[in-house]
C-alpha cells in the first residue's frame, strides 16, 4: 500500500484507485484517503471522477496536513473549471486565494478561471497579482497544467 500511495504510473493508479474505492466504501471517512483518490482520477483526466471525491474533501480540509491543503484548492477548483462549473470553481479558487494568499498557484489558477468566464478583468488582475509572489519552483507541480493553458489561450 505504502508504494501504491506514491503511484506515479497510470497502472500504480489504478490499482491505488481500486483499494481506495474499496477503502472509502467500508468507512467513507478518511479525508486524506479522499484527497488522494480525488488526485488519482484527476491526474487520469477523469475529473468527473474526481469533482465528488473533491467534495467529500471540501467537507473536512482542515483534516488534510497543512502542506497539502493549498494544493487542494487548486485542484479542486481546477477540476470543477474543467467540469464546466465554472462559477464553482471561481468561488473555491477565490476562498483559497483568501486562506493561502502567499500560495501563487491559486491565483494563477483563479486566473485561468476568470478567463474562462470571460472575466478578463479580473483574470488579468489575479494573474498579475500572484506575479511579484512567484519564488523558484512556486508551481511545485502545476506546470505542465499552465503550460497546457498558455499554448491555448
Amino acid at each position: 500500500m505504502r508504494r501504491l500511495w506514491k503511484a506515479r504510473t497510470g497502472g500504480e493508479k489504478m490499482a491505488l484507485i481500486a483499494l481506495l474505492v474499496e477503502y472509502l466504501g467500508g468507512s467513507g471517512k478518511d479525508t486524506a484517503a479522499w484527497f488522494k483518490l480525488a488526485c488519482c482520477y484527476d491526474s487520469l483526466g477523469l475529473e468527473k471522477k474526481a469533482e465528488p471525491c473533491y467534495a467529500e474533501v471540501y467537507k473536512a480540509w482542515r483534516a488534510l496536513p497543512e502542506k497539502e491543503r493549498p494544493g487542494f484548492f487548486v485542484g479542486f477548483g481546477s477540476t470543477l473549471r474543467n467540469n464546466g462549473n465554472l462559477a464553482r470553481s471561481a468561488a473555491i479558487l477565490a476562498e483559497g486565494v483568501r486562506r493561502f494568499p502567499a500560495y501563487p498557484a491559486l491565483k494563477v489558477f483563479l486566473a485561468l478561471t476568470l478567463y474562462r468566464k470571460k472575466d478578463f478583468k479580473g483574470s488579468a488582475l489575479a494573474l498579475f497579482g500572484a506575479c511579484p509572489e512567484m519564488p523558484s519552483g512556486a508551481y511545485s507541480g502545476y506546470e505542465p497544467a499552465i503550460n497546457y493553458y498558455v499554448k491555448h489561450l
